[in-house]
Order: C-alpha cells, then sequence, then structure tokens
C-alpha cells in the first residue's frame, strides 16, 4: 500500500506536469515574440479592447511626394490625351504625306505619358492612403515596389525624350516629298482627292509647296485650256464666302484669286514641330519630376536595411496578433510548441 500510495503522487506530478508543459512553452513562445516585437516597436501586446494605436507622425517628405504624384499624373494625361486627340485628327488624311509614320511617334508617347500618370496615381494613393500609416509593414514593400517602376520609368522617359528629340532633327528630311505625288492621283482617286481637301482646309494652305503646283498638273479635265485654278479646298473662307470664292482665273490673271497662298508642307511641319515641342515639354517635366519623387523616396525608406527585414516585421506583426487573440490561432501554436524549441524560431521565421 505504500508503494502504491507513493507511485500515485509521482504519476500525478507527471501528469501536472505534462499539463503544464505547453502552458509553459505558450508562456516561452508569448515572451520571445513580446521580447522581439517591443525591441523592433512594431507592436505592443496589450488587450484589443484597451489597446490605442500608435499614431505615426508623417515626415513633411511624404506631403511632397503626393504632391508631386498628383503634380505627375495631371500633366502627363493631359499630354496623353492631347496626343490622342491629335492622331485621331490627322490621322485620317496624313496618309497622303510621305514620310508620315502613321502616327507611330504621337502614340508611343502617349502610351509613355499614361503609363508615367498611372505609376504616379499609384504614388499618390500610397501615400495618401493607410498604406503611410503602416510603414512597418506591408506600406515598404510597396514603396519598393513603387521606387523599382519609378526608376524604370525614368529610364523610359530618357529613351523616349532622346527619340522626339531624333524626329525633331530630321523632320525636314522625313517630309521632303510631302504630298505632291498624291496631287497627280487629284483626278482619278477620289479618296486621294477628299484627304488633300481636308489637309488644305484644315492647315489653310493650297498646294504641297503653294497654289502654283496645281496651276501645273492637271487635277480636273473640266478645265478650259485658256484657264487655270485650283481645288474649292484652297479657298480662303475666313476672308471671302465660299461662293464668292475665286478659284478660276486666266492664266494671266492669278491675283484675283481668294485663295490660301500658304504652303502645305510648311504648315504640317509647322504643326509637327509644335507637337513635338508639347511631347518633349511634358516629358521633360515628367522627367524632372520623377527625379525628385525617386529622391524622395529614399529619403521616406533610407532607416530600412532590407527586403528580409521588412517581410519578417509584417509576418511577425500578424503572427503575434493571431497568435495571441484567437482560438484557432491557440490551436495552431500548439502544433508548432509540439516540435523541439531549439527548432521553434527558425520555424516560425522561414515557414510562417
Amino acid at each position: 500500500m505504500d508503494e502504491k500510495s507513493q507511485s500515485v503522487p509521482q504519476e500525478n506530478d507527471k501528469t501536472l506536469a505534462n499539463e503544464n508543459e505547453p502552458t509553459e512553452k505558450l508562456g516561452f513562445f508569448r515572451d520571445f515574440f513580446q521580447k522581439f516585437v517591443e525591441r523592433e516597436k512594431l507592436l505592443d501586446f496589450t488587450e484589443p479592447s484597451t489597446k490605442n494605436p500608435r499614431k505615426h507622425k508623417e515626415p513633411f517628405t511624404w506631403r511632397i511626394l503626393s504632391f508631386f504624384n498628383f503634380l505627375i499624373f495631371t500633366i502627363s494625361f493631359m499630354a496623353g490625351s492631347y496626343l490622342v486627340g491629335i492622331h485621331f485628327k490627322m490621322a485620317p488624311y496624313m496618309s497622303v504625306v510621305e514620310g508620315y509614320d502613321r502616327g507611330g511617334m504621337f502614340l508611343t508617347v502617349s502610351a509613355v505619358n499614361y503609363t508615367t500618370g498611372m505609376i504616379a496615381l499609384l504614388g499618390f494613393c500610397m501615400s495618401n492612403s493607410t498604406l503611410h500609416n503602416r510603414r512597418h509593414g506591408s506600406g515598404h514593400m510597396m514603396l519598393y515596389m513603387h521606387m523599382l517602376w519609378v526608376f524604370g520609368m525614368i529610364l523610359i522617359l530618357i529613351t523616349t525624350i532622346a527619340m522626339c528629340h531624333g524626329a525633331y532633327l530630321q523632320l525636314d528630311d522625313n517630309f521632303q516629298g510631302g504630298f505632291y505625288m498624291s496631287m497627280l492621283k487629284y483626278e482619278t482617286d477620289k479618296a486621294v482627292a477628299l484627304k488633300i481637301d481636308d489637309i488644305q482646309k484644315d492647315f489653310k494652305c493650297c498646294g504641297n509647296m503653294g497654289p502654283d503646283e496645281w496651276f501645273k498638273i492637271s487635277w480636273d479635265d473640266m478645265i478650259p485650256d485658256d484657264k487655270k485654278g485650283v481645288p474649292k479646298s484652297c479657298c480662303d473662307t475666313s476672308r471671302f464666302p465660299l461662293d464668292e470664292c475665286v478659284s478660276f482665273e486666266d492664266i494671266t490673271e492669278k491675283d484675283g484669286l481668294t485663295i490660301f497662298y500658304e504652303s502645305c508642307l510648311e504648315n504640317i511641319k509647322s504643326r509637327y514641330r509644335q507637337v513635338l515641342n508639347v511631347c518633349f515639354a511634358s516629358m521633360s517635366f515628367s522627367l524632372s519630376v520623377m527625379l525628385i519623387c525617386f529622391v524622395l523616396g529614399i529619403l521616406n525608406i533610407r532607416w530600412v536595411k532590407n527586403y528580409r527585414k521588412i517581410i519578417l516585421r509584417e509576418r511577425l506583426r500578424h503572427l503575434a496578433k493571431v497568435l495571441d487573440y484567437t482560438e484557432i490561432g491557440q490551436k495552431f501554436l500548439n502544433k508548432l510548441l509540439s516540435k523541439e524549441e531549439s527548432e521553434l524560431e527558425s520555424d516560425v521565421l522561414d515557414k510562417i
């Protein structure tokens, strides 16, 4: 009896020790996280009902970054919309002009402007949303990703600016022929005739290099031999009504014509230069502000040591909440605690 009575307390002590073992491990686990989290200042371990979340003081650079991102977004989308509008306006009739790239330059620059605007919009939302209040976690990952996009966009802007500058320098060579060859088809090809008429109306001009070119070619078989003239699209309707326009006259009396005398080719080049100047100005502005945003972004993340630390902090922050406040987290914690204590830290940091 004495041996049995002595063995029963020993078994009870072992049972109590086994029951207390998860509690002891739980205490160890919580102490480990509490010390780590307090050292990193990620969150406090007070109860949810009494916890007051810490308010992060916004650095002034975040507000400047937000303003510049909004500025880039506005300018880029305005420039992109302007170029798209110019393309759809000019594309239907510019196909008769030799050297026209079918709007490839305008569309490329528009795409670059829209992409720049979207990246700037992302930066604006990031710096004005709850992400900037979570700079200890996923906010930093988003900031790193945004900075990577900004750096890539800077390279694209530099390349596009160089491309626009090259197109500006080669403009005279690309449009050297103009649409004189298309003028020879004016009589036989009605589609070409309509496009040339649209060019002359839109650019307020007459002929490729001037109205004299119409006098040298046969563009209408109804014109008498003793007269020369130009199409009605050359009429200067800003000074004279169309029904009073004099587009045909004796060969020796050209001064009485009420038409435009400007060269269409020169007007086209002038319009094209204006558009390229808009492209160059908008992208140069975006590039300058992007560089400023890149520097401001570096100032905002300069204290972050490496990407691994960011992920680790975010995991620990969420893991601590789950394990501390949920029943599912307690069960999950008990499974983790069944492992050796020596492997506990590495399992949590690498597998969770």
